[in-house]
């Protein structure tokens, strides 16, 4: 049986491996969980992440902005013709089964389907635009080494690079396949 231990300490990856084969996979999940939980709270009351959200090929014309709450909207941080950048910044709560619970005010839905709202055209506040869309970006696509990097690194970013214009020439909308970004570990060069 091949197992991914990402983030698991040498010591607990030893456990797991000479335990009885009475102990089932469950317990063992268990066991691999609280072993994120440790590494990612560091005994830290609040661990933030920085994230940085680079819209790729937006269409001519279109205002992108990141939803904050139910209706506030994050400006951009930088922008030119070829891509609009977004920097903001989550909480790491408790890990959940499915992977890292990233929370905070540009975290929309529930605990078990997180996402980021990229809005577009009307929705990120121009009102003379014919196009009214926002793209789900699903923060359980985050591959957990990035997540923990992000963690324990001052000076990571997680950064996410989507492609800002659909088949029909409109900006990206719709929960944006993870197929298609591209999660990475970046350093912040102030």
């Amino acid at each position: 049986m091949n197992v991914l231990l990402s983030g698991i300490t040498a010591r607990s990856a030893e456990w797991i491996f000479n335990t009885p084969r009475d102990v089932t996979r469950q317990q063992c999940h268990l066991i691999i969980v609280t072993q994120q939980r440790s590494i990612l709270s560091k005994d830290k009351p609040t661990q933030t992440v920085r994230m940085r959200v680079i819209v790729v090929a937006p269409p001519p014309g279109v205002r992108f902005a990141v939803q904050r709450g139910r209706s506030e909207l994050l400006e951009p941080s930088a922008e030119n013709v070829d891509a609009i950048q977004f920097d903001f910044s989550l909480r790491l709560g408790s890990p959940l089964p499915e992977g890292p619970n990233l929370l905070g005010e540009f975290a929309q839905g529930s605990p078990s389907d997180r996402f980021v709202y990229v809005n577009s055209g009307t929705l990120a506040g121009q009102t003379e635009s014919c196009w009214s869309r926002r793209a789900k970006l699903k923060l359980a696509s985050i591959p957990h080494s990035i997540v923990e990097g992000a963690a324990t690194k001052a000076e990571a970013i997680i950064e996410v690079r989507v492609p800002g214009t659909m088949g029909d020439g409109g900006p990206v909308c719709a929960s944006v396949k993870p197929q298609t970004v591209v999660w990475r570990l970046v350093q912040n060069i102030a």
